[in-house]
């Protein structure tokens, strides 16, 4: 994704999500903005009332990181 901003040449904004594994299990998502900040998104080992399927979801990153990257 970034490879792609940086061949556009043209002022770009946003964030992906990146699979967190461990031991080949897939345990969590990371947060990453186009220009660099991250965190974690949403993990197995969050406890939060937030929840998608087995994640618990980390809201104040999703704050924090993703939504003023938008």
């Amino acid at each position: 994704m970034k490879k792609i901003v940086e061949r556009i040449n043209l002022p770009c904004t946003g964030f992906f999500t990146r699979e967190m594994r461990e031991r080949g299990r897939r345990v969590g998502f990371s947060i990453v903005t186009l220009d660099g900040r991250q965190g974690v998104m949403a993990h197995v080992d969050i406890r939060s009332r937030y929840r998608v399927g087995e994640y618990g979801v980390k809201v104040q990153n999703i704050d924090r990181i993703a939504v003023p990257s938008m």
